[in-house]
């Protein structure tokens, strides 16, 4: 069973080379990013706030969040509360959002900490976040932390989002998510230990891939 973790900013290309790994060696693939999005949108459904210390900890003790691979075995469906989350459920603005300020708390990475690791079958996994290859799975087989210039990386996320390309927004909300990732107390965004640096700022996913290939070989 192989482990394999991506780490890195937001925007820095971590999910698509992860797909990308995934697809050409065959292993299944999760992006923890996902559960902490279907944790927000029980949450907002919930109607909880983040500030709410009472409230989260009964929220998170009733919270149904699970696990099922994929009928192809290539990845993960998300369960809650028995029904399936979809990419449009969890990838709305006020989703997203929500997302950003509860994946700062230590409760709830407490609380997905288990989750994200039974997600290491006989098959293997690749994993992408921001605390996979230093808290989640600190004994992977390979860990990488991709980087990328912060001016890149807004470009990329404005062109998802179909936005120009120098949208100053764009960038001051990686800016912002970056400055949280790092410096929250739990879990913070770091270069975990024994991982492999790689810089996308310039590089192809496709180039980024055979990296990750030749390191595994």
């Amino acid at each position: 069973m192989k482990v394999i973790t991506i780490d890195g900013p937001a925007g820095s290309g971590k999910s698509t080379v992860a797909q990308a790994l995934s697809r050409r060696l065959g292993i299944p693939y999760l992006s923890t990013g996902l559960l902490y999005r279907a944790l927000a949108l029980a949450a907002l459904r919930a109607k909880l706030k983040p500030e709410s210390s009472q409230g989260l900890l009964d929220f998170l003790a009733q919270l149904r969040l699970r696990l099922t691979p994929t009928d192809d075995r290539s990845g993960f469906v998300i369960w809650l509360d028995d029904r399936p989350c979809t990419e449009r459920d969890m990838k709305t603005p006020e989703v997203s959002q929500s997302s950003s300020e509860f994946s700062v708390l230590p409760e709830v990475r407490a609380k997905l900490l288990d989750l994200q690791r039974s997600a290491a079958r006989p098959a293997g996994v690749i994993v992408d976040g921001r605390d996979t290859g230093s808290v989640v799975f600190p004994q992977a087989d390979l860990k990488v932390y991709l980087k990328a210039d912060a001016g890149e990386r807004a470009r990329r996320r404005a062109r998802e989002l179909g936005l120009p390309e120098t949208d100053a927004a764009t960038l001051a909300e990686i800016e912002a998510r970056d400055s949280r990732d790092s410096h929250r107390s739990a879990a913070p965004l770091v270069v975990p230990a024994g991982a492999t640096v790689i810089d996308s700022t310039d590089r192809t996913v496709e180039q980024v891939v055979d990296d990750l290939l030749q390191l595994l070989a």
